[in-house]
């Protein structure tokens, strides 16, 4: 379960017939500067509203900071699903301000237009990231229960995967309403969407098999060349992955991570459990490069990313090092097995992977920020600062997350603080 957000600076260009400016995707602009709404004292929740003397902004609310200027800067946020709350964190990962709670299990954070939104995985909603409460933008609910698993944007639009049904929805968060949606069902089966991301005006979107079966494995391609409402749905195309897991392993597609130049995808394959839901002896993770322009796995191979890296998930770029985080949640004992941080050399034709760096949490999202790296832990509450360049842990968060009911917690997802 997880998705990853960019960190964006701020781009001024003039357009070809006006002197305006035009702000990246994560500001606004407030009359002749790019702000980002979420984080500037000045402009705080709206142009013109400024936080007063010993505050800062944070999530576009003002709040306290300490006496020396601190603890009112977010830099990372967490999906406390258990608690059903997004927390803001600063670079120290102290907390900044008060949770925003939301509907029920936050899962998966995407930037759009200033605006920080939050898929609720059990909640069947796609909320915008508001304090004290987030606030509602679209319902999508499943047939007996609520699963959405990742939540992206493209095109000026918010994508979710409504993994209950087997669909692609579209969303648009201004007219707050689902503008239209696809569905991978076949034979009266849905496949479990997981991780997706956008290249070359196509999605590529993770398929694992419903519960208690074993098809499909794929990823699969969605042609969006055509903005919705489609008047012709798009069309699919499914790769098969069927062919890289070990032995009785499902593949397990998790995660989709696009290249900035959109040349390639990256997809992590869990490569674990057999349907079921049995851990297969010797099933290391593993990660397929995709090439977008003829959507195939480049070299027809997996990378195996050794027995240091099981259970593979979430990814996020720095530079030409792709990070990936590992671990599992062993079903019996209730404890992360497995945790580590795994850097994979991405310069070249074939990937590299390094040598893991062990962590007591086994690691479900990842997401570069400010220069730093953080991780977000999946069998407790934890947040992990960590250097990028080594890898070296920072800082550790172990109660970022709060448990809820049951006495469980977990970080379902981080993102950068616009």
């Amino acid at each position: 379960m997880k998705k990853l957000l960019p960190w964006l600076t701020a781009a001024l260009v003039a357009t070809g017939c006006s002197s305006q400016k035009v702000c990246s995707t994560d500001q606004v602009l407030c009359g002749s500067s790019c702000v980002s709404l979420q984080s500037d004292p000045s402009n705080c929740g709206a142009c013109g509203n400024a936080c007063g003397a010993g505050q800062g902004c944070s999530l576009g609310a003002c709040v306290a900071c300490g006496p020396g200027g601190e603890g009112c800067k977010a830099e990372v946020l967490a999906a406390c699903f258990n608690a059903a709350q997004v927390r803001a964190f600063d670079t120290s990962l102290a907390a900044v301000g008060a949770p925003v709670t939301t509907a029920a299990g936050p899962a998966s954070f995407s930037a759009l237009g200033g605006a920080i939104y939050v898929a609720d995985n059990t909640g069947g909603a796609v909320e915008q990231v508001t304090p004290p409460k987030a606030t509602a933008v679209a319902s999508v609910t499943g047939a007996s229960y609520n699963d959405l698993e990742h939540l992206g944007a493209y095109g000026g639009l918010l994508y979710v995967s409504n993994a209950a049904v087997g669909s692609f929805v579209a969303i648009d968060p201004v007219a707050r309403k689902v503008v239209d949606e696809v569905s991978l069902a076949s034979g009266g089966s849905a496949p479990s969407i997981q991780g997706f991301d956008f290249a070359n005006r196509k999605a590529y979107l993770a398929l694992t098999p419903p519960v208690g079966t074993t098809t499909p494995n794929a990823l699969a391609i969605v042609d969006l060349s055509a903005s919705p409402p489609w008047t012709t749905l798009p069309s699919i195309k499914l790769v098969d992955l069927s062919g890289f897991a070990t032995g009785a392993a499902l593949p397990g597609a998790a995660r989709v991570l696009a290249s900035p130049d959109g040349r390639r995808v990256f997809v992590t394959l869990n490569d674990l459990y057999d349907p079921a839901f049995n851990v297969v002896p010797g099933a290391n993770g593993k990660l397929l490069v995709v090439d977008t322009a003829t959507d195939t796995v480049i070299g027809g191979a997996a990378i195996d990313l050794g027995a240091g890296c099981t259970n593979p998930s979430g990814m996020a770029l720095s530079g030409t090092t792709l990070w990936i985080g590992c671990g599992h949640v062993d079903f019996a004992t209730g404890l992360g097995v497995g945790g580590a941080l795994l850097a994979v050399d991405v310069s070249g034709a074939t990937p590299v992977p390094g040598t893991p760096v062990p962590l007591p949490q086994a690691i479900g999202s990842l997401a570069m920020c400010g220069g730093r790296g953080y991780a977000g832990a999946t069998d407790r509450g934890a947040l992990v600062a960590f250097d990028p360049a080594t890898g070296a842990v920072l800082s550790t968060n172990e109660a970022a997350c709060p448990a809820g009911t049951g006495g469980y917690s977990a970080v379902f997802d981080v993102a950068c603080a616009l």
